[in-house]
Order: C-alpha cells, then sequence, then structure tokens
C-alpha cells in the first residue's frame, strides 16, 4: 500500500505484484534474483508496469517430504529462513523493501495447494482484505474514536515492515510512556499492540482499563506465554506473525464499527418516529 503512494498508482491499470512458489528447502539467491529480474523486465516494458510487491510462498510440508524425505526443513522454519534471506538481500543491494514471506501455503490446515489456488487466494487477500483496511484504518472520520497502541523496542524502526503496514498507531518504546497515554486517553477506545518482551510490564497495568478493546501480543513462540496469558484472556490474543495480527485486528476494528453503525441507525429510527409523531399532530 505504501507503495501505491510512491507509484502514485491508486487508480493506474498495471499494477500488480509478483508470486513465486516451491520448496525453497532452504531457499537460495536465485529465488530472489528471479524476482528482481522480472520486476526490471515489467517495470522497463510497455505499457510500464508497476510492481509492487513480490512474495515467497514455500510449500506446505506435505508436498516438500514427498520430495525430499527426512531431509525436509520445517515448513515454519522454512518461512524464517526466507525472511532472513530477504533481510540479507536489502543490505546488500540497498534495495527498497518490496519482498515479503507468504506463510499461507505452509500454513494451510488441509495440506498441500496447488498454484493456481494459492495465487487466487493472495489475490484476494491483497485486494478484499489488506487494501480494504488498511484505507478503512487511514479514514480519519471512522478512526477518530479508536486509537492502535504499539509498544515494542524497536517500534521507532523506520525500516520495520510490520511498521509499514500497521500505518498510523501511536508508537511507544518505554513502559511507563506507553501506560500513561493508555490511561490518559479514558476517551479513546484503544488496542494494543505489545511485543512478548514486554507483555508481563505492561498487561497488567493496563488490563483493567474501560477503554482497552483488546491486547495483541506479538511473539516468537505462542506457547512461551500461553499459561501466563490465561489470566487475561478475554481480551488478549497471541499472535506469531505479523499479518494474522494485522487481519484480527482489522476485523475487531471492523465489527466494532458495524455495531456502532447498527446502534446510531436505531437512534436514528427511533427519532424519526418521535419526529412523526408530533409532525401528525395538529396545531394548537
Amino acid at each position: 500500500m505504501k507503495r501505491c503512494d510512491e507509484y502514485q498508482a491508486w487508480t493506474y491499470p498495471y499494477n500488480c505484484v509478483l508470486l513465486t512458489t516451491g520448496s525453497m528447502n532452504p531457499i537460495h539467491r536465485s529465488h530472489i534474483n528471479n524476482l528482481e529480474l522480472v520486476k526490471n523486465y515489467l517495470e522497463q516494458s510497455s505499457p510500464r508496469w508497476n510492481v509492487l510487491a513480490g512474495y515467497l510462498s514455500p510449500t506446505h510440508d506435505a508436498y516438500v517430504r514427498g520430495k525430499l524425505g527426512k531431509a525436509t526443513i520445517p515448513g515454519r522454519d522454512r518461512c524464517d529462513l526466507c525472511e532472513l534471506a530477504i533481510e540479507e538481500h536489502e543490505r546488500q543491494t540497498e534495495t527498497l523493501h518490496w519482498l515479503s514471506v507468504s506463510r499461507a501455503e505452509v500454513e494451510y490446515h488441509s495440506g498441500f495447494v496447488d498454484f493456481g489456488p494459492t495465487t487466487e487466494a493472495l489475490r484476494q487477500y491483497l485486494n478484499s482484505v489488506l487494501l480494504a483496511s488498511i484505507r478503512f484504518l487511514e479514514n480519519p472520520s471512522i478512526m477518530e474514536n479508536y486509537t492502535i497502541v504499539w509498544l515494542d523496542t524497536n517500534a521507532s524502526d523506520p525500516e520495520s515492515s510490520f511498521r509499514t503496514k500497521l500505518g498510523k498507531a501511536q508508537i511507544f518504546t518505554d513502559v511507563d510512556d506507553c501506560i500513561k497515554f493508555i490511561k490518559s486517553h479514558s476517551n479513546k477506545s484503544t488496542y494494543l499492540i505489545v511485543s512478548g518482551s514486554l507483555a508481563k510490564l505492561v498487561v497488567p497495568e493496563v488490563y483493567d482499563c474501560s477503554n482497552l478493546l483488546g491486547i495483541f501480543l506479538f511473539c516468537g513462540s505462542v506457547a512461551t506465554y500461553a499459561e501466563w496469558a490465561m489470566d487475561y484472556c478475554d481480551k488478549l490474543m497471541i499472535f506469531d506473525h505479523g499479518d494474522d495480527l494485522l487481519v484480527r485486528l482489522w476485523r475487531d476494528l471492523e465489527s466494532n464499527l458495524r455495531e456502532q453503525a447498527t446502534l446510531h441507525l436505531r437512534y436514528a429510527e427511533e427519532y424519526k418516529q418521535r419526529a412523526l409523531q408530533y409532525k401528525q399532530r395538529p396545531c394548537g
């Protein structure tokens, strides 16, 4: 979405996203280099295509295990290696962040998914979920009563891909500052995103705040925090992948806004009926 702004491409007819799938057991340079070659070709062709993003999508363990047997690297580890490879590639080439890892194939509960359904699922996610959610969050009239707070020691890193995806948020690296902000903005419905390393410091302090609607704990291992989180389970959810966290956040926001809209429509109907009653009364 950020690259749409950079290209001024919201209404441009030739925008695209690249996707490559495969075992990536492990990933090697050609996976990323091939995406770079295709991107360069499309951006120099006529008509010119805007390549907004590229995704590495490792295939499901069931497929890889059928080919490689015991040499199979677990899917989650293959995804982590892909993310490290992208970081190293960007460091070495000094290219702007345009590559990401899709974990959808690896984590699909029903097993291996072929290329066709994978591309269709990505298309639907980008156009229906991500695009709609970004526009939703960036609408000031919609978000004026909501605040998203992100607490993480690395939250101020301008190169953070999660920060780019998150968009507008109140960012904190200090626990005390974060607590003070949430408690001093009691009129703002608030969602808190917090890293695992800081969760046990901040959650007990703000959990009972009536304006805190939800806590999204972002960590490397759900199991590490599962038992501790039981005391806060009515507000707290744990995620080990940023995209999953953001999708749930946007859906919660959408749900709350729909509830508000329903309530406002009911009030509007009540006032309409009152107006009709007065209108029907004879003057004098």
